[in-house]
């Protein structure tokens, strides 16, 4: 189970390349195989990213840069952890795609591992260089890493905390180049001791998580099969800008958006899950921006996908704080449908059911503020029910 289906937390990934567009043949454009190739390269560096709450649970909260970078366009579209001074290095370097995780603990603490791909070795162990130098032009302290050639440790300390200008914190990154890849640690703690224990242990975790990753060959991106149980055209129809998470996912690689990653890899590997399947969309309405997105989990049988709803069910009660149990007319026999509300007055609504040996997911963000409004959240339901 993944939140709001995959939808990027807090403002992350922006959205996506098209997914559906088709050339006149019927088949997908080379434009668009080739942004799917390297939206599906981004999903499988997902599965190698070190989640930062996986290594601390107290890092509980998601934040932004989060989600598939497929463009450098998409990652330095943030500010902040990439200043504009930083760009020529990596559009030097080739950029080809990426992924981030950001979890914050607190409003004083955050971390932020990252995977990006480069044109080559050559090109990423420059493009590690010209980064800590870019960076270090901006009053970083520079220094190499012990026992990892061309790689930098980049400080700024006693800075003013980009979340709370009143108060000093320390920035601390992490640039280590394996291959064509490029791996990223950012930390942010007022306690610098504590910043760099963090940094270094989402750093090592990465690294050895990213010790079998094989790159695909930038000729082969287009030919790269995001789909490969043909689950693309069974999910309903949504209007609106797609999330840069649309596409398929293997257990790594959707594990990366798991809400509970042991009990989810113990519960999917157990069901037999062949691929995730995501599509997600917003959409303006009426003033509002609502998102609606749809997961697909295609399991080993109906047996297989009616436990994922249960368990689903099991895990949304005890996570979601405040949950609203939601009655929902029409929607599949055996269905389960919640809600639950932020204080700013946002509501997100939910429903689980199965078909087959499809278990479903289905999300909408932002059509209502009352809880009891569920039309937007039906239709959608029985929209996706009738395309499978």
């Amino acid at each position: 189970m993944v939140s709001g289906a995959g939808r990027p937390a807090d403002g992350g990934a922006t959205p996506g390349p098209p997914t559906s567009t088709p050339s006149p043949t019927g088949e997908p454009s080379p434009k668009v195989k080739l942004l799917r190739g390297k939206v599906r390269e981004a999903h499988r560096l997902a599965g190698v990213v070190q989640r930062p709450d996986v290594t601390f649970p107290e890092f509980d909260r998601s934040c932004a840069p989060t989600g598939t970078f497929y463009s450098l366009d998409s990652l330095t579209g943030f500010g902040g952890v990439f200043p504009d001074s930083t760009v020529p290095a990596l559009r030097r370097g080739g950029y080809r795609t990426g992924y981030a995780q950001c979890r914050a603990l607190g409003t004083s603490r955050s971390l932020i591992a990252a995977a990006f791909e480069m044109r080559d070795s050559k090109a990423c162990a420059r493009a590690a260089r010209d980064l800590a130098l870019a960076l270090r032009g901006r009053g970083a302290l520079l220094v190499g890493i012990r026992g990892l050639p061309g790689s930098y440790s980049v400080e700024q300390l006693n800075q003013t905390d980009p979340s709370d200008p009143t108060k000093r914190t320390n920035l601390l990154q992490r640039i280590v180049p394996r291959g064509s890849v490029l791996n990223y640690v950012w930390a942010r703690s007022p306690d610098l001791r504590g910043g760099r224990d963090a940094a270094a242990r989402v750093l090592l975790g990465q690294l050895d998580r990213v010790k079998g990753f094989q790159v695909t060959p930038a000729d082969q991106l287009p030919d790269l099969d995001d789909d490969p149980q043909g689950l693309r055209p069974r999910h309903a129809e949504l209007a609106g800008a797609v999330t840069a998470e649309n596409g398929g996912y293997d257990l790594p690689a959707y594990l990366a958006m798991a809400e509970d990653v042991a009990f989810e890899r113990d519960l999917l590997t157990r069901d037999g899950l062949a691929e995730y399947f995501f599509a997600g969309a917003t959409n303006q309405e009426a003033g509002r921006y609502v998102y609606r997105g749809v997961g697909l989990y295609q399991v080993r049988d109906e047996a297989a996908a009616r436990d994922v709803v249960t368990q689903f069910t099991a895990l949304d009660k005890r996570i979601t704080q405040q949950i609203k149990i939601l009655t929902v007319e029409g929607v599949p026999p055996g269905s389960f449908c919640f809600a639950k509300g932020d204080q700013f007055g946002q509501i997100d609504q939910r429903c689980f059911f199965h078909k087959g040996s499809l278990a479903v997911q289905v999300d909408v963000t932002g059509a209502t503020r009352t809880f009891t409004e569920v039309t937007e959240l039906a239709t959608l339901v029985r929209a996706q029910f009738d395309k499978l």
